[in-house]
């Protein structure tokens, strides 16, 4: 089963939900994790412990350093994921 772009921001979405009490209407493709979403380090990391654990993929610590933005996550599991 092919996974779309769309089932991955809806999973993110909940995820950020989850980890930040941010509003799931408040995520956006093109919102930072950091400035936009405030998401700090430790966010972010709770943050990539769920999604590893949800998606089955394991990210590596350089990969998490250049996922600074929702679409970049998305993309990021997009890829993996198919």
């Amino acid at each position: 089963m092919t996974i779309t772009p769309a089932d991955v921001l809806g999973q993110l979405t909940d995820i950020i939900h989850e980890v930040s009490g941010n509003p799931r209407s408040a995520v956006g493709l093109d919102h930072s994790l950091r400035d936009d979403l405030d998401i700090d380090s430790l966010g972010k990391s709770e943050m990539v412990a769920a999604v590893e654990q949800r998606f089955g993929v394991d990210i590596s610590a350089e990969d998490e350093r250049h996922l600074t933005s929702v679409g970049g996550f998305v993309d990021y599991l997009t890829s993996r994921c198919s």
